[in-house]
Parts: C-alpha cells; sequence; structure tokens
C-alpha cells in the first residue's frame, strides 16, 4: 500500500447506523427528498453531494415507503385512557384508533393510509 493511504486511511470505518444516516442527510438535501422514483435511482445510490437537478425526478411519495426505526421503547401511555382523545391529527377521529399499533408522535399523524 502507498504510504500516503496508510496516513488518511479511516482506522476506524463507518458502521451501518453512520452510513444511513449519512444517506438520509444526503436525501433530505436532494431534490429526492419528493421523488417518487427515490427507491430505484441509480443517481441517488452513486452521489456524494445532494442532488439539485434530475430530468427524471417526479414529484411524489416513494413507491415504497423509507421506515426507520424511531425509538426503541414504546412512548409513555397516558393514564386514564386520555390519550385517545388527546390525539393529534388524522387519529383524533379515525375509526382504527382504539386498535391502531403505528406509531403516533407528538405533533400528530397528518398523513396515514390506514386512516378511515
Amino acid at each position: 500500500m502507498h504510504p500516503e493511504t496508510l496516513r488518511h486511511a479511516n482506522p476506524f470505518p463507518p458502521t451501518a447506523a453512520v452510513e444511513q444516516e449519512a444517506f438520509e442527510a444526503l436525501l433530505r438535501a436532494s431534490l429526492c427528498a419528493n421523488c417518487r422514483h427515490q427507491d430505484g435511482c441509480a443517481f441517488l445510490a452513486q452521489t456524494r453531494v445532494p442532488i439539485v437537478v434530475c430530468e427524471l425526478h417526479a414529484c411524489g411519495a416513494p413507491e415504497t415507503p423509507r421506515l426507520r426505526l424511531l425509538r426503541t421503547a414504546p412512548a409513555p401511555a397516558a393514564a386514564g385512557g386520555e390519550g385517545e382523545a388527546e390525539a393529534a391529527g388524522l387519529c383524533a377521529n379515525c375509526d382504527h384508533r382504539s386498535d391502531c399499533r403505528l406509531p403516533k408522535p407528538a405533533g400528530g399523524v397528518w398523513s396515514c393510509e390506514e386512516y378511515r
């Protein structure tokens, strides 16, 4: 190996979690954040800088949703069943509210395919 390469080599390669966070930051900064073709995009997979111009861009939700684990422990439940009455967003009047297992952020859910 060339001595220059050894001197600049990272002794601690990035973990999968670090690489995922870097990719998510790149995606948020790119035009790709709201492109329906981001799942199979070859340009996004190879870029290291945010994409600001793309002839193939089509605004819309991606064909496959990007799922991330937001927290590892469940949020504490409100005492006395008050959590259902205080639900924000679409959950406030959804028919599936009583048996829904999807995460409910404090700011409310404003887009849900299961909403009825």
